[in-house]
């Protein structure tokens, strides 16, 4: 069950400030996991603390997704070292 990605505007804007290679990669990496939401993705794993947060690694990246019933929605794109503050 696919669902569609929703990018929060301040995900947006911290995307696009990314070099033009990763943000091709997280875009890649936001719309394989909207494919397959519930499926087994090897570089997704649950927040902790949060019930339907998920973070994706996309090489030092991190996005912070929330899964709702019907969309994704990316609440954020940062560095690993800025992304659990």
């Amino acid at each position: 069950m696919a669902m569609r990605a929703v990018w929060t505007r301040p995900a947006w804007r911290e995307l696009q400030r990314l070099p033009k290679a990763r943000q091709a990669a997280v875009l890649s990496a936001v719309s394989r996991f909207a494919a397959d939401p519930f499926g087994r993705h090897l570089d997704a794993k649950p927040l902790v603390g949060e019930k339907s947060a998920i973070r994706v690694r996309v090489g030092d990246y991190r996005v912070i997704l929330h899964r709702g019933t019907d969309a994704i929605e990316v609440r954020a794109v940062a560095h690993r070292r800025e992304a659990y503050r």
